[in-house]
């Protein structure tokens, strides 16, 4: 942070005099020296808004000049100074004086080494520009007196306070969007999912995901306030997935709302039931099973349902005779034999328990 260099002086008006104590004649007056201080330094640090206080004892000269002598019975008042050396980038010079003040803002010495104590007050408000101050504070006396002047040196650092996060991170499945459908792959269909997490008061620092309820793989990131991460799983087989994710920062854990995909067979209606005709009489229900790749697969979990509005009419499974589903060359063949007249059905094909495809035959 870069600093600036001023020469700003505050003085304090002077205060009412003290009772004259004991005074305490000088050995050598004709030698002067400084006033002394304690602390000599002083170093206060904290975040916006600030308030400390401190006790800053002030001692006058132990050797003042023939001048001084003659007044010292009748009390030399020292003022108090405060000087501005540095502020950061961005304060004003008004703005850094302002954060100091000394109460009794003078001190008035009946001998010589005496001690006064006044109170250093450092108060900085939220809108303060944070960064780092530079005082020094002076008991300044009466000139021709041999009162020397030093320094008591003050350093105020001030920082934005850090913000604790209490909120997680806002989690969002971007891909693959709610009700995606997948053509299913032989040897696994894979499904990539990409997760959006954001948080604007901390890093996002792990990211995660599940199937099901069982957890998948997410890519490597870098923590940020916002990230983008990917992963995915593989489908073993057709069926339902639910997939949820979930993100970390010092907010907490966020989760994502669910997203549904499914993975289904490539199907395909064969004669009859593909003619969209009325049927007479019994007739075979016909269709087959892709993959992505357009290879005829073979499901022992295929059932076939016929249902006539709310009334399920037959059902099959895998197995032998024509009552049963069958696999003949490429093809999945199941029998249905309607009653005479005017019907609708709706034929449905489920395999591992999710349907597939369904469409509608009429018969007379």
């Amino acid at each position: 942070m870069q600093l600036r260099r001023f020469g700003v002086v505050m003085v304090m008006a002077a205060s009412a005099s003290l009772a004259a104590p004991h005074m305490v004649m000088a050995e050598k007056p004709d030698q002067n020296d400084s006033v002394d201080y304690a602390p000599r330094t002083k170093a206060v640090a904290g975040t916006l808004p600030l308030a400390a206080q401190y006790t800053l004892a002030v001692s006058a000269p132990t050797q003042l000049n023939e001048k001084g002598m003659e007044q010292l019975p009748s009390g030399i008042t020292a003022d108090l100074r405060v000087n501005v050396a540095f502020h950061p980038e961005g304060s004003s010079p008004a703005e850094a004086l302002a954060l100091v003040s000394v109460v009794p803002s003078s001190l008035t010495f009946y001998a010589l080494g005496e001690t006064h104590e006044t109170m250093v007050s450092v108060t900085a408000s939220a809108n303060t520009t944070p960064g780092d101050y530079l005082y020094t504070i002076q008991a300044v006396g009466p000139t021709g007196l041999g009162w020397g002047i030093s320094n008591h040196t003050l350093s105020i650092t001030v920082s934005q306070p850090v913000l604790l996060d209490r909120t997680p991170p806002d989690v969002t499945i971007t891909s693959p969007a709610d009700g995606t459908a997948f053509t299913f792959c032989t040897g696994g269909t894979a499904i990539p999912v990409t997760i959006s997490a954001v948080d604007p008061e901390s890093a996002v620092t792990a990211v995660g995901g599940t199937v099901n309820g069982t957890p998948f793989a997410v890519n490597p990131f870098s923590p940020s306030h916002s990230v983008v991460a990917e992963g995915g799983f593989t489908a073993a087989a057709v069926g339902s997935y639910v997939l949820e994710a979930w993100a970390t920062s010092v907010g907490g854990t966020g989760r994502s709302p669910q997203v549904s995909v499914s993975v289904s067979y490539a199907m395909s209606w064969l004669p009859p039931v593909s003619q969209g005709r009325t049927l007479r009489g019994a007739f075979p229900i016909k269709f087959a099973a892709r993959d992505c790749q357009g290879n005829f697969v073979t499901d022992a979990s295929v059932r076939v349902e016929v249902w006539e509005g709310n009334v399920l009419r037959k059902t099959a499974v895998l197995g032998d005779g024509s009552d049963a589903v069958r696999i003949e060359t490429d093809q999945y063949v199941t029998n249905f034999n309607p009653p005479a007249g005017l019907h609708t059905y709706t034929v449905k094909v489920f395999f591992n328990n999710f349907l597939q495809a369904s469409t509608s035959v009429a018969t007379q």
